[in-house]
């Protein structure tokens, strides 16, 4: 979301504008909800990139709030009130086509009781909507799963893993079917296991780079950094088909241009950490699978999103 002279902007409209509003943008701010800022996890959200907002304590110690400029007055938003802006323009058009009584909401697994409460505070106070519905994303995944194979469910149980790379997380769902009904039988996440954890480490690998050959530290500059961010992306997505990707920056400066040929296998090794998580994840389910002898996989399903 980012914030301008007309009011609040959402999804791909803010993301167009944030080279010129980079002050005013807020990515991902739903990774936020719920946190407290003396908790390890919100440390940690804070490493990546995009999110260049100042965030600060305002009001209350044990809150977040983005710090946003508007008509040259200071305006502090938590990440629960972007959320019902959001949520409300969504809101806005679908009602053109219907009413919306009740919306019910996909939270991740690792989602603490606090940042469930949180959520749900937040449509309340936001009178959002009548209803309110919370679902696991491994328990929706089984759910969905199981309602378009009944058909073809077989007298014997089936045992399916899920696996979804996202992001910015990770999990795998151990689930169960049959003609008598559908369980869960384990889900392991990993919060910080996704698509812009590698972003992020290719991002310092080629800051180290520009530094070294020309003493420029993209870190200290936010529109540079955003420009040579959207370039370690763009190359991330060529090395999953290509050998080589060229890293060509016509303005790194005014009068400084760079480019960089990575190959998949420097790649492969920047982004060693990340696949070592996602290893440790697909160990650990069959780790689980071998000690239950009852349950033999029938099938698995792998859902990536490496786009952003």
């Amino acid at each position: 979301m980012c914030i301008d002279d007309k009011g609040r902007l959402f999804a791909e409209i803010a993301k167009q504008k944030q080279k010129k509003n980079l002050t005013n943008t807020v990515f991902y701010f739903n990774r936020y909800i719920g946190l407290k800022p003396n908790w390890d996890i919100y440390n940690l959200e804070k490493n990546y990139i995009p999110n260049l907002i100042e965030i600060e304590n305002v009001k209350d110690e044990n809150s977040i709030y983005f710090k946003f400029l508007y008509k040259n007055e200071n305006l502090f938003l938590s990440p629960e009130s972007i959320l019902c802006s959001y949520i409300n323009k969504i809101k806005q058009v679908i009602k053109q086509k219907t009413e919306i009584f009740s919306i019910t909401f996909a939270i991740p697994d690792y989602f603490t009781i606090h940042e469930i409460e949180s959520l749900s505070n937040t449509i309340k106070i936001g009178d959002i909507v009548e209803s309110c519905n919370f679902i696991r994303e491994s328990s929706a995944i089984t759910l969905y799963y199981g309602l378009n194979k009944k058909d073809t469910m077989l007298d014997k149980d089936q045992v399916v893993l899920f696996v979804d790379i996202g992001h910015s997380k990770c999990s795998l769902t151990i689930s169960q079917f049959s003609k008598n009904g559908l369980f869960v039988r384990e889900c392991l996440s990993e919060r910080f296991c996704g698509t812009r954890d590698i972003d992020l480490l290719l991002l310092k690998f080629i800051a180290e780079i520009i530094y070294n050959k020309h003493k420029i530290d993209i870190f200290n500059n936010k529109k540079t950094l955003i420009e040579v961010n959207e370039f370690v992306i763009k190359a991330r997505k060529a090395l999953s088909s290509a050998k080589t990707a060229d890293l060509i920056i016509d303005y790194l400066t005014d009068d400084i241009s760079f480019d960089y040929s990575l190959t998949r296998e420097q790649f492969e090794k920047i982004a060693s950490p990340v696949f070592e998580k996602l290893n440790n994840l697909i160990f650990n389910a069959f780790s689980y699978l071998n000690n239950s002898s009852k349950y033999k996989i029938y099938h698995i399903y792998l859902y990536i999103f490496l786009y952003y």
